[in-house]
């Protein structure tokens, strides 16, 4: 095993960004003592420990102006593009959340996922507002 100490990394110059690349680098994650937990999420995936199954739920969503409306259009093609989200069928027995946008320390808006309807059926309880 080479030490991390050891590891010819790039640079932060040298590495493009792309989104869920990961597993990618399953073999350096191998170098780095105590992180089975992590490398077994990252090329398993990671299941939730739900303590039952959620029903099917649908959240509504509040009503978003035109310009809201256009961000979010905006936030899911490029969510597409990178390859952070699929094109999905709906199911029956799905959990739809709702959405929204906050603003970023740039100005422009973050697409987000309201989970806390979904996160009273976990068996891991977090103050993390995610």
């Amino acid at each position: 095993m080479t030490p991390i100490s050891n590891l010819q990394l790039p640079t932060i110059a040298q590495i493009s960004f792309s989104a869920g690349r990961l597993a990618n680098f399953c073999k350096h994650w191998l170098t780095i003592p105590s992180v089975t937990r992590t490398l077994k999420s990252i090329t398993s995936g990671y299941k939730l420990p739900f303590t039952s199954i959620p029903p099917h739920t649908v959240c509504e969503n509040k009503s978003f102006s035109s310009e809201k409306m256009i961000q979010l259009e905006d936030s899911i093609t490029d969510l597409l593009r990178s390859g952070a989200v699929q094109p999905c069928q709906p199911v029956p027995g799905q959990f739809i959340s709702s959405i929204f946008l906050v603003p970023k320390p740039n100005g422009s808006m973050r697409f987000m996922l309201n989970l806390k309807k979904l996160n009273v059926f976990l068996t891991i309880k977090s103050n993390l507002k995610i």
